[in-house]
């Protein structure tokens, strides 16, 4: 639809409940911008910026896994993962830690 504020593109809404507690999601890019609201709890983010895509080995572009890395960032210590991805270890991300109510 377009209107003022121009064209919509997409809207979806994610919800957790206490059976994903601990849930972990993999490393990935949004085509869109997104707001996340922390209701309950703590959630934890690391967050990259395009330019390091090559670091995290993104999968090519027409892949079927082509907005995710190919890398686990939860076994980034682990030496067989670090050989099989040498970059990982200089990529430079931000780790984001939101708390119950903010956003």
């Amino acid at each position: 639809r377009h209107g003022r504020f121009g064209h919509w593109m997409t809207s979806q809404l994610f919800v957790g409940t206490r059976a994903t507690v601990g849930a972990r999601s993999t490393l990935h890019f949004d085509a869109n911008d997104n707001l996340f609201m922390q209701i309950a709890g703590t959630k934890r983010f690391t967050i990259f910026p395009p330019s390091e895509a090559g670091n995290l080995y993104a999968w090519p572009v027409f892949h079927a896994l082509d907005r995710r890395a190919q890398v686990d960032l939860h076994r980034r210590d682990e030496a067989e993962h670090v050989s099989s991805f040498p970059r990982l270890a200089t990529a430079q991300g931000v780790e984001v830690v939101l708390h119950a109510g903010d956003f």
